[in-house]
């Protein structure tokens, strides 16, 4: 995921902020709202039951009837006229029934020993005597919803800052673990932040001992190893100027310089491994063909014994952009271990940049020669973006590197 897709922790906490705050602020405004409309409608029916409950009991008692209050409500019975929209209400309970821009509340009771119901039913806009009260009471829910809302927007900006503040000075502190780095300081004022922070600086100072480590070894491989090396091998170049040696002496010396080329391409190989990245100038242009043909003429003196055919297939004149120890070393060792395990023949195919190299299989014993091993070959892949193949054929094996034009 590239880093502009990746999202950015400050926003987050103002969305989760913001998010929750406008939880808290949708209730702090509903929840008075609600529970005042729930206020007035106790109200209203508590008024209502009072004045049926007056009516009731002045009916039964039989004294002189206790009518409903006539400024705040009027009083219907069930068989005598009556508006027709309370025709639909024929169960004893309290109503709410809005109509138009108004709501009307009533209760519907049973008339004391009788099977009649009677309505009392507040007048018009009789039943709106908290209006006045409601509307302020919104009026000072809005204001204090406002200034809330603008609190909350502000304390979640500087809390979105204050904890995104640090992780943005540690994230900083990322470009300082390269080597060649100064050390940074371990400044933050939160502990969780600090122990990163001084995880992240006891690793830089491992790398920084690592690379060192690795620097001094490359430098004390190219000369403490290159030094004895050129002395083997000037020694063995003057032995074969003794004259009247017998061949086995010859034999001998011939394999001490092979081996000291051995180790001197191995020394550049591995050398160049373990850098970062490789200078221009150990770069050169490469004829495939060349280089495939020389290796094999390397590979057949070594081995001893019977050697299965080779058949060679050029079929391009391919040129590789190489060091040309790592073409060697690649070459050399897929060959090798082709010929050494092979049953009775080898082919060898070199198309436009692809190597393709198949042998029959013969588990042996024991390993004829000697290799550099896959892993070295998959390190040199890897470093020049070279794609290796290995597969297993129902009678062999196919080893092919492909590389970049």
């Amino acid at each position: 995921m590239s880093s502009s897709h990746i999202p950015r922790l400050a926003k987050k906490l103002y969305w989760v902020l913001g998010g929750v705050a406008s939880v808290f602020i949708f209730l702090i405004w509903f929840v008075p709202i609600f529970v005042e409309d729930q206020m007035e409608v106790i109200s209203l029916h508590h008024w209502l039951e009072t004045e049926s409950q007056r009516y009731a009991n002045s009916v039964e008692s039989g004294e002189e009837i206790a009518y409903p209050n006539p400024l705040e409500f009027e009083i219907y019975w069930q068989n005598k006229p009556k508006p027709n929209w309370l025709d639909a209400f024929s169960s004893p309970g309290f109503y709410e029934m809005e109509e138009f821009d108004n709501d009307r509340h009533f209760v519907v009771a049973q008339m004391p020993g009788r099977d009649e119901l009677y309505y009392i039913v507040f007048k018009d806009e009789a039943d709106d005597y908290l209006d006045e009260y409601e509307d302020k009471l919104q009026v000072f829910i809005t204001l204090a919803v406002l200034i809330l809302l603008f609190t909350v927007i502000v304390l979640s900006v500087y809390l979105a800052r204050y904890f995104a503040r640090p992780l943005e000075r540690m994230a900083a502190k990322v470009k300082y673990m390269e080597p060649q780095q100064p050390d940074f300081q371990v400044d933050t004022t939160f502990y969780e932040i600090a122990s990163i922070e001084k995880t992240m600086l006891a690793c830089k100072q491992r790398i920084n001992n690592y690379f060192e480590r690795e620097q001094d070894f490359s430098r004390f491989s190219s000369h403490e190893i290159r030094t004895p090396l050129m002395v083997m091998q000037g020694s063995a170049q003057l032995l074969e100027k003794v004259p009247n040696q017998s061949p086995l002496q010859l034999k001998a010396i011939q394999r001490i310089l092979t081996a000291c080329d051995d180790v001197s391409l191995l020394t550049d190989t591995f050398l160049l491994l373990g850098k970062e990245t490789i200078e221009a100038q150990f770069f050169e242009d490469i004829v495939l063909a060349s280089v495939l043909y020389e290796q094999i003429d390397v590979v057949t003196r070594v081995l001893q014994g019977e050697r299965p055919e080779c058949n060679i297939q050029i079929n391009s004149d391919s040129v590789v952009r190489a060091p040309r120890s790592f073409l060697v070393i690649a070459f050399r060792n897929i060959i090798k271990n082709a010929l050494s395990y092979a049953h009775s023949k080898v082919q060898i195919t070199l198309d436009s940049h692809r190597l393709v190299v198949e042998n029959d299989f013969e588990q042996s014993e024991c390993q004829k020669g000697y290799g550099y091993g896959l892993v070295i070959l998959e390190r040199i892949g890897a470093k020049l973006e070279w794609s290796l193949t290995i597969e297993q054929l129902p009678a062999g094996y196919r080893v092919s590197i492909t590389f970049p034009d």
